[in-house]
């Protein structure tokens, strides 16, 4: 299958699995939510100009995020209004994590051309670099049920699907 149509074939897909199934003729069971007010907690991000973006909540309740510019992982424990920073190598311009069931911090290393895995118990991080040298800037990534993460690459407008289970990245 040559690379347009494989494109085709995974964007068709992501549209039949995010969009169709709220567009069909069947019954969809809705629950009426009573409207309560809610609390709105703010925290500031101690880090200035770093471009903190994409949080992330993990099993524990923990919100992850990235510094674009900062080059750097944090985690706010929000119970606590406590921020932890594990630096990045100079020039990674991490773009999103996500972190896995084994919670395992994954980014894209947007501006470095590589996929890294943090290990916040350790602050150990393993790199992985982009298999094509035409991806160079990994954009965001995202899981799913079956442990499929996609993959865009800005520069190709190219997607790559990898299958990974922990540990392993391929």
């Amino acid at each position: 299958m040559d690379r347009f149509n494989s494109t085709l074939v995974f964007t068709s897909g992501l549209i039949a699995l995010f969009v169709l199934p709220g567009c069909s003729n069947h019954p969809v069971k809705t629950e009426t939510a009573a409207l309560h007010p809610i609390d709105i907690k703010e925290w500031r991000v101690p880090w200035d100009q770093t471009r903190p973006r994409d949080p992330y909540v993990d099993q524990q309740h923990r919100v992850w995020f990235v510094g674009q510019s900062g080059d750097y992982i944090a985690v706010l424990k929000s119970e606590l209004g406590q921020f932890h920073q594990f630096k990045l190598d100079s020039g990674t311009g991490p773009h999103n994590l996500i972190v896995d069931k084994q919670g395992q911090v994954w980014y894209a290393g947007n501006r470095a051309a590589h996929i890294g895995k943090l290990d916040p118990v350790t602050g150990n991080v393993t790199k992985y670099p982009m298999p094509d040298p035409k991806a160079t800037d990994p954009h965001t990534l995202f899981l799913a049920r079956i442990g499929i993460s996609g993959l865009p690459c800005n520069k190709e407008i190219s997607w790559g699907i990898s299958i990974w289970t922990p540990g392993r990245f391929s």
